[in-house]
């Protein structure tokens, strides 16, 4: 016999906390006025979302994402994520750049930047995440 699904909110609260500990984990990382900036204002961004469209926003606008790339996740394409280009596909998905978007952009490199850096038990880490966020992703949308 199968265990039930776990409930929406038990899986937005997972999501959200592997959320602030990938954000958490780079923060200790970086070094740059910059990236430093460029972070707080990622949280601010996240605080402001939910504030306005409730805890579930981020995972619903994960999710889309994630089974696009779900081969390249279960597979741990780091190659492709290396390489990927965000702005392209964010382009792609919505037609034109927002002014307020453009630090994200900066993000993708500082992120990129600090898990090449990163000892391959970090990497691991970070990529359990990833998967613990993909997973999060996949019961969510059973689950609604």
């Amino acid at each position: 016999m199968t265990s039930p699904l776990r409930g929406r909110n038990v899986i937005v609260s997972e999501f959200n906390t592997t959320i602030r500990e990938l954000i958490t984990k780079l923060e200790k990382k970086s070094r740059s006025e910059i990236e430093i900036a460029n972070l707080d204002r990622l949280r601010k961004r996240i605080s402001l979302l939910k504030q306005t469209q409730g805890d579930s926003v981020l995972i619903v606008e994960c999710t889309p994402f994630m089974l696009e790339y779900r081969e390249q996740i279960l597979n741990r394409d780091e190659v492709f994520f290396n390489t990927m280009d965000v702005r392209g596909a964010y382009l792609k998905k919505k037609k034109t750049v927002d002014k307020q978007d453009e630090f994200i952009f900066d993000l993708t490199d500082t992120i990129r930047t600090q898990y090449n850096k990163a000892s391959q038990a970090e990497k691991d880490d970070v990529y359990n995440k990833i998967k613990t966020l993909f997973n999060d992703c996949i019961e969510y949308k059973l689950a609604v």
